[in-house]
């Protein structure tokens, strides 16, 4: 393997990467920058002293090193929540208060006609993806995997294994437990810092971190109810006309589908409605 370290203006990133991703297995370090790669090869001389060629230089002026080695695939692979599989299962990895969920789909494989290979095929491929995946988001805390079932107890041993293998090199203090009568497995990791996920993401303003809104006919019936309130204190204030103010697509859906109901408050009300997005 090979650790690529971009250019970092604060000059610390370099220095951190080195010291927190440089092993023994570690083939060649590429950097992009002449100043970054000095820095570099020294911290690199102070682990590694008998390495001397370790440092490669990157000096295409046609692609960057991202290019070179395909990274921003790797980067959007991280804040996906759904990682393919080879043989076209997938992980579905979900992140709670409590715990990091990974949810192991067996997709097209589904139809094959002997179930138990299929399972133990897509198992085995989950359990040496589920390590990466915890590498590349630097996930910590408690995590749960749940594989599909297998009749096997030979093949349960082999997938947990598997992951035992691909947990091997970590740096932080982990415990890989052992595949329950459900299909559960339980890593617990020791956290070293924040995930690579909670520190380039925020919650969304919408679903407020819960990945899910309200559709849009609940919305427009609480909307409804808010333009009735206000026409009616509009009315006793002796006000002939009220404005609302509300999101685009909100609006939208209110003037397209709620037109009648909205006419009917006006007319009761006595009080001229305007429906304006924000």
């Amino acid at each position: 393997p090979c650790l690529v370290v971009g250019t970092c203006r604060c000059g610390k990133g370099a220095a951190l990467a080195v010291r927190g991703c440089l092993t023994e297995d570690v083939q060649a370090v590429w950097v992009d920058d002449a100043a970054t790669a000095g820095q570099v090869t020294e911290l690199a001389g102070l682990l590694f002293p008998k390495k001397n060629d370790l440092v490669q230089v990157h000096q295409e002026s046609g692609q960057s090193l991202f290019e070179r080695f395909s990274l921003q695939k790797q980067l959007d692979q991280i804040h996906s929540r759904e990682v393919s599989l080879p043989s076209g299962g997938s992980l579905v990895i979900d992140k709670t208060e409590a715990l990091t969920a990974i949810d192991i789909n067996s997709g097209r494989s589904s139809g094959k006609s002997n179930f138990e290979d299929m399972a133990y095929r897509t198992n085995i491929e989950a359990a040496r993806a589920i390590p990466l995946q915890r590498r590349l988001r630097d996930i910590g805390g408690q995590i749960v995997a749940d594989f599909i079932e297998m009749r096997d107890r030979d093949h349960w041993r082999d997938v947990e294994k598997a992951v035992r293998n691909g947990m091997k090199g970590d740096r932080a203090r982990y415990d890989v437990g052992k595949i329950g009568p459900f299909g559960m497995l339980e890593i617990v990791r020791q956290r070293l810092g924040s995930s690579a996920i909670s520190v380039s993401l925020e919650p969304c303003p919408c679903c407020k971190g819960t990945g899910m809104r309200r559709n849009m006919e609940w919305q427009a019936m609480q909307a409804l109810r808010e333009i009735s309130r206000q026409l009616r204190q509009a009315a006793a204030n002796k006000q002939t006309s009220l404005t609302y103010h509300t999101e685009s697509e909100l609006a939208v859906y209110l003037l397209n589908t709620k037109r009648v109901m909205l006419h009917d408050m006006e007319e009761e009300a006595g009080v001229s409605l305007m429906v304006v997005p924000a």
